[in-house]
């Protein structure tokens, strides 16, 4: 029975091992924008799609991949409709997001959550947090600098 429970206990972190990698993977370093929806013609998110629009360039400068997860559905990545698999969500984001209700959840470049929102958020708002983290702080001075030339 030991040797059992043993052999399952290294299948099931195998398992997570592999989707935590799937995940990384994806994201490849990239911070990402996580808007949960209960339904796709739900207000908030048709708001939050259209404050976001407006700002292309300064999610592209962010390195920001916006990710809608609607309802039971997988979650998309906006604007080009590839599939995230919520079994590749680390636990935390999934513990956060379980719920249908409307969250929008700032991931970082080291995969971990750095603001939660229950409201549609400005982008002036995510790009203040980004910018206000140390290597966003970086980035945007690197930015700065080179619009200097």
């Amino acid at each position: 029975m030991k040797l059992w429970l043993l052999v399952l206990s290294i299948i099931v972190v195998t398992c997570m091992n592999l989707l935590a990698r799937e995940w990384n993977e994806w994201r490849d370093g990239r911070r990402v924008l996580l808007v949960r929806a209960a339904l796709p013609e739900e207000a908030r998110l048709k708001e939050q799609k259209t404050v976001l629009s407006a700002q292309i360039e300064g999610l592209a400068v962010r390195d920001l991949v916006v990710v809608e997860w609607i309802g039971e559905a997988d979650p998309k990545v906006w604007r080009s409709g590839g599939r995230v698999l919520v079994t590749a969500l680390p636990r935390e984001i999934q513990a956060e997001l379980l719920s249908l209700a409307w969250k929008v959840l700032l991931i970082g470049r080291d995969g971990g959550i750095k603001a939660a929102w229950d409201k549609v958020v400005p982008p002036d708002e995510i790009f203040a947090k980004i910018d206000a983290m140390p290597m966003g702080r970086s980035e945007k001075s690197a930015r700065e600098s080179g619009a200097d030339r």
